[in-house]
């Protein structure tokens, strides 16, 4: 077993618990564009320190914005458990396929009520 997914998967259910039962809002950083999807009320895209989209997972996920800021090719589809969009990267593309860069990433916030 993944320990580290685990407790990850932990970690984020805490948070998003605080955020429904205390009204906290949570802001996270994370790499994994699923995660965020699952968790997020609103993601934040970020490259070399631009707001590129802001909005609900929705919104902000699509096969467009995932070409234009991370440069991969990309399925968007409806997680069938949770009704977050679920991303199925196919393939790299443009500059990032020779030097993949670490210069954008996802920002997600639980919204309190």
């Amino acid at each position: 077993m993944d320990y580290t997914l685990a407790l990850v998967g932990v970690l984020l259910d805490m948070a998003q618990a605080l955020n429904r039962e205390q009204g906290s809002t949570v802001v996270m950083v994370l790499h994994d564009l699923n995660v965020a999807a699952r968790y997020a009320d609103e993601i934040i895209v970020m490259r070399a320190g631009e707001v590129m989209m802001q909005g609900s997972p929705a919104e902000v996920l699509t096969a467009e914005m995932l070409a234009d800021v991370f440069e991969i090719e990309a399925q968007v589809s409806i997680d069938p458990h949770t009704g977050a969009p679920l991303i199925m990267p196919t393939r790299t593309i443009g500059a990032r396929a020779a030097a993949p860069s670490t210069d954008a990433l996802v920002a997600g916030r639980l919204a309190a009520d």
